[in-house]
């Protein structure tokens, strides 16, 4: 009888935990997917690179120089007024940390594509942060390894920029992707070139034209190396005209 009430205490332990688990699980729900889908991803980067250069471009650089003007006496479109760029700078690292998750995704999967398009997104943010402040967080900035990560030097960055343009060209030369961006006028992933790789690699060459073109003042500047890229920047415009 001993034997017999010690195997039913049992049973009921057992059901018990694992009724417990079923209970502790209710917050678990299926349609809430805890990794973003690639082409969400792809969209979400796509969309936030445009929007990013309008607010450089508007929010911080169009107050500092006063290309805005204002009907109102004393507006801050008209005085040299102090700026709050830390919306704009939280929507660059918003956007990197996405085109960070994009590219080690397609990476891991083989996506060629999506890695060179996530690239080229990352080194146009990443020349953003670069023009506004210089010295910024990119090496240890996406790891999730420190809450602090260490500021690279402006050097280090532009140098980045130009490696992340390169690899992203390369990238998109590659002609086994397993996914390849769907080219579709409407519902497509990619809300820039609509999946069109020579769109891609054209915008790579131009941006890289113009960070070379920065170095104008440098010892390292060489109008050869902008040339060369600006000529196949126009000679992959021509193509897609064909």
């Amino acid at each position: 009888m001993k034997i017999l009430v010690k195997y039913i205490f049992v049973f009921i332990a057992i059901g018990a935990i694992t009724s417990c688990k079923k209970f502790l699980d209710v917050n678990e729900n299926p349609n809430a997917p805890t990794t973003a889908p690639i082409n969400g991803l792809l969209a979400r980067i796509t969309q936030n690179a445009a929007l990013n250069v309008f607010r450089v471009s508007y929010n911080i650089t169009s107050n500092y120089v006063q290309y805005t003007a204002s009907p109102n006496a004393a507006a801050a479109s008209d005085i040299y007024e102090p700026i709050d760029a830390s919306s704009t700078w939280t929507f660059l690292y918003d956007n990197m940390t996405d085109a960070y998750d994009l590219e080690k995704m397609a990476k891991e999967r083989g996506a060629t594509q999506y890695q060179g398009v996530a690239k080229i997104v990352m080194a146009m943010d990443l020349h953003l942060v670069h023009n506004v402040w210089g010295s910024a967080p990119f090496t240890q900035a996406f790891t999730s390894e420190t809450l602090t990560p260490a500021y690279d030097n402006a050097e280090v960055i532009f140098a980045k920029c130009i490696s992340l343009l390169d690899e992203g060209i390369a990238l998109l030369g590659e002609a086994n992707s397993t996914i390849t961006i769907p080219v579709a006028a409407t519902g497509n992933p990619d809300l820039i070139h609509k999946g069109i790789t020579a769109a891609w690699i054209r915008t790579a060459h131009a941006l890289k034209a113009r960070l070379l073109n920065q170095l104008s003042k440098k010892a390292q500047y060489n109008p050869t190396a902008i040339l060369q890229n600006w000529h196949k920047h126009i000679l992959l415009l021509q193509m897609m005209h064909i």
